[in-house]
C-alpha cells in the first residue's frame, strides 16, 4: 500500500489520548474518512484544514474510555488502513507502593509568539525541539507543552502528542496539553470589572479552548476522563483589565471544576507579577471542596527551556517514570512545589503520607523529612509553617533539624493540613496536603447587604491621620499608609446592627506601576494579609469578634462573624503579604482601597 498508519496496533491504560496519523505523500489536500466500530472504548477527534497552517486531516487523537477492544478505521483512495486499540485500567500506586521523586516543569510554551497566524508560519519551535533539549537535560525528568489555546492550532497541538509518543523512553516524559483560556468578566458591586476566570493548564486532553463562558470549557474538557487541570498564574496583576484576575473559586466550585483541577500553580517565572500571593488561593480551593496541590513552574517560551531557566520546579511522587505513572500521581494530587527546585518532602500525618485522607481524628502526630536532591546549603529549610483551615497558621518551628522532624497537633475542627518550608533566602516550598475526613462547610448563599456609610469617619489609631478614604464608596481611591501594620477606628455616629465587614484590595495597574517605576510585586506586598477584628459601643472597651487571613485580593473580600450591636469598629491589619512572603518586604507599608460594614 502507497500509504500505512503510525501504528497499527495500540496498547494502553484508560483515560490516555494517543495520537494516530496516516501517512504518506499527498495526504495534505485529501480527505480522509475515520470511523471507529466501539465508540464506547474509543473517543476519536478528527481534526479539519487551518488556514495558515499544514492541514491536520489525515491526524486523530483517541480518548480510551474504558477497557476493551476497538478498531480505527482510515478509509482513502479506495483503501482501508486498521489500527487495533486495547484499552485497560490504568496501573495505581497503592498505599505501600514504594515512590520516586520526579522533578520537572509543568508549563511550557514552544514559542514567544502570541498571535495565532504568525505562530503557525514559524518555522522554529516545534515539540521536537523542546522534547530533545529537556531528555538532554539530565536534571529533568519531565516537562508539559502548555502553548496558548488561542495562539496555537491543530497542527502543532497533534504534533506535541506525537512527537512525546514517538520519543517516549525512560530519559524525561513530555506531557502534551495546553493553557486553555477562559475569559469571563463580570462586574462588583462598586460596577468595577473583573476577570473571573483565567487560564489553566490542561494535560491528557484532547481538546484546546479558548472560551469566554466556563460551561464551553467544561464541556470540551469533560471529553477526556483523565484530563488535568493546573490554575496557571491564579492572580495575575493588573492585566487586561484593572486589578487583578482571580478563578473567584468560592463561587466557581462546582463539581466539574473541582474534577478537573488538580493543582495551583504556586510560582511562575522569576519574581513575576503575583507570586507573592498566589498561595492563597491554594487554601482558598481547600476551603471550597477542591482536592488540589501545587505547581511550581517556568512559564517560559522557546527556546528556552530546562532546569536552568527558572529554579522553581514541580516534584511529582510516582512509582516509575512514565506518563502512566505520572498522570497517576497527578489524580492522587501527589505533587507539590519548590521554588529552589532544590527541596526534596517527605512527611507523615499518623502514619499516612502527604496527599491521604486520614480516619477522622482529633490528634496529628507529624513526622517530617525536608532534605536536598542537590548539595547546596541555601536551600536548606530553616523554618515551618503548619497551614491548616481558612490558610491559618496553626503551628511554626524554625532552625530545627528538618531532615527528620517529629511534632504532634490536636484539633477538633481541622479539614486539611500542608506544610510551607522557607530557607534563609526567603524560598518557599509547600507540602501536597493531607485531608481529616471532615466535611467542607456548605456554601454560603447569604446576601450581604450593605450598611449605608453616609457620616461615616475612619481614623488610623497609630498615627492620628483620618483615613475616612476608606470608607467614600470609591475603591479607586485607595489608602496608602506609611506603616506595614496599623489600626483603623470606624466610627459609625450611631448603634448599628452587622454581621460582616468587607476589605477592598487596590487596584493594581501594570502601565501605573511601569510609571512610577515600582516593581509588580512590591506592589502587591502592600496587601493586608492577617486581620484582628473587634467591636465597641463606647469606643473605649472593646470586644474581639473575628481574626484570620485575607485571602481575595482581586477586589473585595467579605469576612463574617456573628451579629454585632455597636457603634465602633476596629479593624487591625496585622501585617502584609510582603512580610508574610520574605524579610525584605516586612517594612513596606500597607495599603487599603475600601472598607464596608454589612447588615
Amino acid at each position: 500500500m502507497k500509504y500505512k498508519l503510525s501504528e497499527e496496533r495500540i496498547e494502553s491504560f484508560c483515560g490516555n489520548v494517543i495520537p494516530l496519523s496516516l501517512e504518506g505523500e499527498g495526504l495534505a489536500q485529501q480527505p480522509i474518512d475515520w470511523s471507529c466500530d466501539e465508540n464506547e472504548i474509543l473517543l476519536m477527534r478528527t481534526f479539519s484544514h487551518e488556514k495558515g497552517a499544514e492541514s491536520a486531516a489525515n491526524c486523530v487523537l483517541l480518548t480510551l474510555m474504558k477497557p476493551g477492544k476497538a478498531t480505527v478505521t482510515a478509509s482513502f483512495d479506495g483503501e482501508e488502513y486498521r489500527c487495533e486499540v486495547f484499552a485497560r485500567e490504568m496501573i495505581c500506586a497503592g498505599p505501600d507502593t514504594p515512590l520516586e521523586y520526579y522533578v520537572g516543569d509543568f508549563h511550557d510554551h514552544l514559542s514567544t509568539i502570541h498571535n495565532h497566524q504568525l505562530f503557525a508560519e514559524r518555522d522554529a519551535g516545534f515539540p521536537i525541539d523542546l522534547i530533545r533539549r529537556i531528555k538532554e537535560d539530565e536534571r529533568m525528568d519531565f516537562a508539559v507543552i502548555s502553548d496558548h489555546a488561542s495562539t496555537t492550532n491543530d497542527r502543532d497541538f497533534f504534533l506535541g502528542f506525537a512527537e512525546a509518543r514517538r520519543e517516549e523512553s525512560e530519559d524525561a516524559v513530555i506531557l502534551p496539553g495546553s493553557e486553555a483560556e477562559v475569559t469571563v468578566v463580570e462586574e462588583d458591586r462598586f460596577g468595577i470589572p473583573f476577570k473571573n476566570s483565567g487560564e489553566i493548564v490542561c494535560v491528557n486532553s484532547s481538546q484546546y479552548r479558548g472560551t469566554r463562558s466556563w460551561e464551553a470549557f467544561y464541556k470540551a474538557m469533560a471529553e477526556a476522563p483523565c484530563a488535568v487541570g493546573v490554575l496557571a498564574h491564579p492572580y495575575i496583576a493588573g492585566h487586561v483589565i484593572k486589578g487583578i484576575w482571580n478563578f473567584s473559586l468560592h463561587k466557581n466550585n462546582g463539581p466539574e471544576l473541582r474534577h478537573l483541577i488538580k493543582g495551583i500553580e504556586s510560582g511562575n517565572g522569576g519574581l513575576r507579577h503575583a507570586n507573592p500571593i498566589n498561595e492563597y488561593v491554594y487554601s482558598l480551593a481547600l476551603d471550597n471542596g477542591f482536592r488540589v496541590s501545587l505547581t511550581c513552574s517556568s512559564d517560559c517560551h522557546a527556546p528556552k527551556w530546562g532546569y536552568d531557566i527558572f529554579p522553581g520546579k514541580t516534584v511529582i511522587m510516582a512509582y516509575e517514570k512514565s506518563k502512566e505513572a505520572f498522570l497517576d500521581a497527578l489524580f492522587a494530587r501527589r505533587f507539590y512545589a519548590t521554588e529552589s527546585g532544590n527541596v526534596r518532602v517527605h512527611y507523615t500525618v499518623n502514619g499516612m503520607g502527604g496527599a491521604s485522607t486520614l480516619p477522622l481524628t482529633d490528634t496529628y502526630r507529624f513526622h517530617v523529612s525536608a532534605t536536598l536532591f542537590h548539595d547546596d546549603p541555601s536551600c536548606v529549610p530553616t523554618a515551618c509553617r503548619v497551614i491548616s483551615d481558612y490558610g491559618k497558621t496553626v503551628a511554626e518551628f524554625e532552625n530545627e533539624d528538618f531532615s527528620s522532624f517529629d511534632f504532634e497537633i490536636r484539633s477538633e475542627t481541622a479539614r486539611y493540613f500542608y506544610l510551607r518550608f522557607t530557607d534563609d533566602q526567603g524560598r518557599r516550598t509547600w507540602s501536597c496536603p493531607i485531608w481529616t475526613s471532615r466535611p467542607i462547610d456548605a456554601p454560603c448563599k447569604k446576601e450581604y447587604v450593605p450598611l449605608d456609610k453616609t457620616g461615616f469617619t475612619v481614623l488610623e489609631e497609630e498615627s492620628g491621620k483620618d483615613a475616612s478614604v476608606l470608607v467614600n464608596g470609591n475603591p479607586l481611591e485607595k489608602w496608602c499608609s506609611e506603616l506595614p501594620s496599623a489600626t483603623y477606628l470606624i466610627d459609625m455616629k450611631q448603634e448599628r446592627k452587622f454581621s460582616a465587614l468587607g476589605h477592598y484590595s487596590p487596584y493594581v495597574i501594570r502601565k501605573e506601576c511601569k510609571e512610577l517605576g515600582v516593581d509588580m510585586c512590591e506592589f502587591v506586598a502592600l496587601f493586608v494579609s492577617k486581620f484582628e477584628i473587634s467591636t465597641s459601643s463606647d469606643g473605649i472597651h472593646f470586644e474581639p469578634c473575628a481574626q484570620g487571613q485575607l485571602r481575595v485580593f482581586s477586589g473585595e473580600e467579605i469576612i463574617s462573624f456573628a451579629p454585632q450591636k455597636a457603634r465602633y469598629i476596629r479593624f487591625r491589619a496585622v501585617n502584609t503579604t510582603g512580610a508574610e512572603w520574605r524579610k525584605s518586604y516586612a517594612d513596606r507599608p500597607l495599603q487599603i482601597a475600601e472598607l464596608s460594614v454589612f447588615e
